[in-house]
């Protein structure tokens, strides 16, 4: 029976072709869902110039679909110094699909010098859900962020400060503690908050993160350091549960896409030894 179907093709197919470029009929399909019953275009494209008569260079495999109408033949041609060094002949067929589930799209198969070129195999999945969008084009985004500080070596990572840092360090002989958090601009504005520079975003990030505490604050110092903005304060105020005064260093800085807030903290006393090594870690930040 095989055989008997590739002689029925050969008597069928009168043409003649320039130069095959490739041995390989490309389907051009850019979906992966359709609905069952959804008419769909394929386009068949052949790196050949085809000259036919009527009904007597194609071979369909319908596979699960029925076709609905073609096919609808164009030509182009690739011109180098003014001669033409390639042709493409494309043929647009418009399909049904009748069976749910992964489905073998249609195959053309053409016969070239005695030789016969098929579609290769693609598929595509059946639906019959009028809420699946199944022209939806997708786009890949990543997870997560990266940044890069440096912290001095009498620093050690920890964790559970507080639940939005990025990253915590310490030094429990000074007790010495600070954070790192982010917000990246794309977050930002997505939950409907912008902010035009950096200024607007520390405007009351003190008075939030010491709410209801009695504090003296610095007034912040804003600069331009190696194209990322940096805002510094110093904030102190009296922890009754500890019976101690505390030193504070907030520092944001603002870079393309993220803004980052520095928190660091040690005894009032040690403010002269440690501020430095704080002010170096707000400054490290890199993206």
């Amino acid at each position: 029976m095989k055989y008997q179907k590739v002689i029925l093709f050969f008597c069928f197919a009168i043409f003649s072709v320039n130069n095959l470029l490739a041995q390989e009929i490309k389907i051009n399909f850019d979906r992966q869902t359709c609905q069952l019953n959804e008419n769909i275009n394929l386009r068949f494209e052949i790196p050949v110039k085809l000259e036919y008569k009527r009904d007597s260079i194609q071979k369909l495999d319908l596979n699960q679909f029925d076709k609905i109408g073609g096919p609808a033949e164009s030509y182009s041609a690739t011109t180098r110094d003014k001669k033409v060094i390639s042709y493409q002949t494309t043929f647009s067929y418009l399909f049904k699909a009748i069976t749910l589930g992964k489905q073998k799209l249609p195959q053309l198969s053409i016969l070239y010098q005695g030789k016969i070129i098929k579609t290769p195999e693609s598929y595509i999945t059946v639906v019959n859900d009028p809420l699946v969008n199944v022209q939806a084009k997708f786009k890949d985004y990543r997870g997560g962020h990266l940044f890069n500080i440096s912290l001095p070596t009498y620093m050690d990572k920890t964790s559970g400060i507080n639940t939005y840092s990025a990253i915590e360090y310490k030094n429990i002989e000074n007790n010495l503690f600070g954070t790192v958090m982010y917000e990246t601009k794309e977050n930002l504005a997505l939950s409907g908050e912008t902010y035009s520079s950096i200024n607007d975003f520390c405007k009351t990030l003190i008075d939030d993160f010491f709410e209801k505490e009695e504090k003296e604050a610095s007034q912040p110092v804003y600069f331009n350091k190696e194209s990322v903005n940096f805002m510094e304060a110093d904030v102190s105020y009296y922890d009754k549960e500890r019976k101690q005064q505390f030193y504070y260093f907030i520092g944001v800085a603002e870079t393309k896409s993220t803004f980052y807030t520095f928190i660091s903290w040690v005894p009032i006393e040690r403010k002269n030894t440690f501020k430095p090594d704080f002010q170096q870690i707000l400054y490290s930040i890199k993206d």
